[in-house]
């Protein structure tokens, strides 16, 4: 009797064991979730918001049903981590700003920006027309302005701080604007303004770095004139490490020399550091004004993110990763 009771405490002791080693395990897997091999779509917490700036009206994207006219459209084997990048036969020609005010200040004065910060003399070319000077206006009247970049015939990607104002209660800037190629009061093409705006409802709701991109529709089909550029999305967080990058953008940090209304284009190269679920830090410098602007694979000129500023005061850039989820948005909108 007692060898049997013996044998029973062991067998109870042995399953207690097991379970304990299933748990710990568990947890020691919750524990390094971050930086994962994991597809985007899976960790994102949100749903994809469409704002109609005549209608005044948001809806949410239908992603599952969004995803199945693509599977429709594009075949069973058809699916894709980019969307298209674009460049006309046709000849574009510049256009003179008739808005222009005289700057209190041009140029910059700091030497050392030099050395890892380019000015873009020539905005009449593949990648630099693609993007874009976008101004607006505040609810106090103050004018500002960010970066964007052609992605489509008439599809715009910028950062949603850039559209909309996280002090004012998400309120929409007025008089916005964006110019392909702008270059000392002068710009390829034509201006454009946005008639709907696509936005993740998380950066709506919380403002986090890690969600600051927006998606806006024009109302000029201008990338079929000068061109567009093409989106990439990786899967995995590994595969996004160390590549080399450049940032285009237009800045107005007057406290470092620059222009205070962003008449010029500027180039900054670099690598990608560190890379987490939704966003990456890279090497590089950049200044205010360079928010929305592209963050392009130096490789081919395709966006891999979206410039949303620095990881911390005086600290490194930091863009947001293009998702899946954005490319089948561009995706979608390109076969409208």
């Amino acid at each position: 009797m007692k060898k049997i009771f013996v044998l029973k405490l062991f067998i109870i002791l042995l399953i207690s064991s097991a379970f304990l080693i299933f748990i710990l395990n568990c947890d020691v897997k919750a524990a390094n979730f971050e930086g994962a091999d994991l597809n985007l779509d899976e960790i994102d917490e949100g749903e994809i918001l469409c704002y109609d700036s005549e209608t005044k009206e948001t809806t949410v994207v239908d992603m599952e049903e969004l995803r199945q006219v693509l599977k429709a459209q594009r075949g069973v084997t058809a699916n894709t981590t980019t969307t298209s990048s674009y460049i006309p036969k046709g000849e574009a020609y510049m256009i003179s700003d008739s808005s222009f005010v005289a700057p209190s200040r041009t140029g910059y004065s700091v030497t050392s920006l030099d050395t890892t910060m380019e000015k873009v003399n020539n905005t009449f070319v593949f990648p630099h027309k693609q993007t874009c000077r976008v101004t607006f206006k505040k609810s106090n009247g103050e004018t500002s302005n960010g970066t964007g970049s052609l992605i489509g015939p008439n599809i715009l990607l910028t950062s949603a701080h850039c559209v909309y104002d996280p002090d004012n209660n998400n309120e929409l800037y007025s008089d916005w604007t964006a110019y392909p190629g702008y270059n000392d009061h002068q710009y390829v093409q034509g201006k454009a303004n946005h008639i709907r705006i696509y936005a993740f409802s998380t950066w709506m709701e919380t403002h986090s770095a890690k969600y600051d991109w927006a998606i806006c529709i024009l109302n000029s089909d201008l990338g079929n004139h000068i061109g567009w550029l093409g989106l990439q999305s990786y899967g995995q967080n590994s595969h996004l490490s160390n590549v080399e990058v450049k940032a285009l953008g237009y800045p107005s940090d007057v406290n470092l020399g620059f222009d205070y209304n962003a008449r010029f284009q500027y180039e900054t190269k670099g690598n990608v550091k560190s890379v987490y679920d939704t966003y990456f830090i890279y090497s590089g410098l950049t200044a205010g004004g360079f928010s929305g602007g592209p963050v392009l694979r130096t490789s081919d000129d395709y966006i891999v993110g979206v410039h949303q500023g620095l990881d911390k005061p005086g600290g490194d850039p930091l863009g947001v990763r293009i998702s899946q989820a954005m490319v089948d948005l561009v995706n979608s909108l390109h076969n409208q």
